[in-house]
């Protein structure tokens, strides 16, 4: 079978490297990696080199799909009715003979590709997690579902959702929302395998940042509020706040991939843009304490590993939640805490309540 993978960012790449891995070991899967994280570049240049995937592209289309204002996410949406030869041109693919296509979600180039595809005959369509917005949101793309329904029906085909018939997940139990799919369990990366180790540190080129962590206290993980211009979230204020009552020399911040702006000049700043479930399977954080408002790299202590790390989550502290901190989000938090130890993880009310958990800590 020959399978087309498409990643837009580093979560999704670790569940495509497991795919390949183990349910199409023998099959001939070409990747395409974009730029919506940085340094997929490289990355790409790596995983070529590992000889896992057949081909290995990198696709520096953000400009072109990144969102705006209304009339812009309009205009972009309507890409979905362009030739196929641009978007092969764009993307830097020979041509879509494949008998198998793997996604993450219900994007426009995603759509694009299966608008092409369902005319050439029979494909087998499968998504792949990408981090826990799987798991609580069933459709981040609104405007552009309501443009494809009117085209499937126009060209007399069914809808890209319709015809998908399987999700790989690490943990199906969790997932929130409605999913009509099979469900098929992904195993998850051990500290204890020394091939996992090798081989994500080949890919990532991993240059022992765990280090520079163990040195602190206090890991904050940023977000992309910023870079993705949401709703204004206070956590610069909020961070600052406990900084300067615990003592910067306590801190260090693990910026977001996608962030190009530093807004952290008074505690150490890691810019690695080396996805942290990378750093953890390298290092020992359990005499540490994660703070963050709601990143999913900071579930990674109870999804991926055993490792018992208090973590500080701040949604409730902020001034108002992220958008997708909703209630599907909430009961996805609180079923992944009963797992395992839920005392390790605090959810304080105020900021005054999480400067007291960090001194006791």
């Amino acid at each position: 079978m020959k399978a087309l993978v498409v990643c837009n960012v580093y979560s999704a790449l670790l569940v495509a490297l497991q795919v390949k891995r183990y349910y199409m070991p023998d099959d001939q899967v070409d990747i395409i990696l974009t730029d919506y994280s940085n340094d997929m570049d490289r990355i790409a240049k790596n995983l070529q080199e590992t000889g896992l995937f057949h081909r290995v592209y990198f696709a520096p289309v953000k400009k072109v799909y990144a969102g705006g204002n209304i009339f812009h996410k309009i205009r972009k949406t309507l890409l979905v009715l362009e030739r196929e030869e641009t978007f092969l041109e764009r993307f830097g693919l020979p041509n879509l003979e494949y008998d198998r296509f793997i996604f993450t979600n219900y994007d426009i180039p995603t759509c694009q590709i299966y608008l092409y595809l369902s005319k050439k005959g029979q494909t087998k369509y499968s998504r792949i997690e990408e981090g826990y917005s799987t798991y609580t949101n069933e459709n981040d793309f609104t405007i552009l579902d309501k443009i494809m329904t009117v085209i499937c029906a126009l060209k007399g085909i069914p809808k890209l959702r319709d015809v998908t018939r399987e999700i790989y997940l690490y943990e199906p139990t969790l997932m929130q929302v409605h999913c009509p799919y099979e469900k098929k369990k992904l195993p998850k990366y051990s500290k204890d395998s020394k091939e996992d180790k090798e081989l994500l540190n080949r890919v990532f080129g991993y240059d022992n940042e765990a280090d520079e962590f163990e040195k602190y206290k206090i890991i904050i993980f940023e977000e992309s509020f910023v870079q993705d211009k949401m709703d204004p979230i206070n956590d610069y204020e909020v961070f600052n706040e406990m900084i300067e009552a615990i003592g910067p020399e306590n801190f260090i911040l693990k910026t977001h991939p996608r962030n190009d702006i530093l807004r952290f000049t008074n505690i150490a700043v890691n810019k690695s843009r080396m996805p942290w479930e990378i750093i953890q399977i390298n290092g020992n954080f359990e005499d540490k304490i994660f703070l963050t408002v709601s990143s999913a790299a900071a579930l990674a202590s109870k999804l991926w590993f055993d490792d018992r790390v208090k973590t500080i989550f701040l949604y409730d502290c902020v001034n108002r939640h992220p958008h997708m901190v909703d209630k599907n989000y909430l009961n996805y938090f609180k079923t992944i805490n009963e797992m395992k130890h839920p005392e390790d993880w605090i959810v304080p009310q105020s900021v005054e309540e999480a400067i007291r958990e960090m001194e006791n800590l």
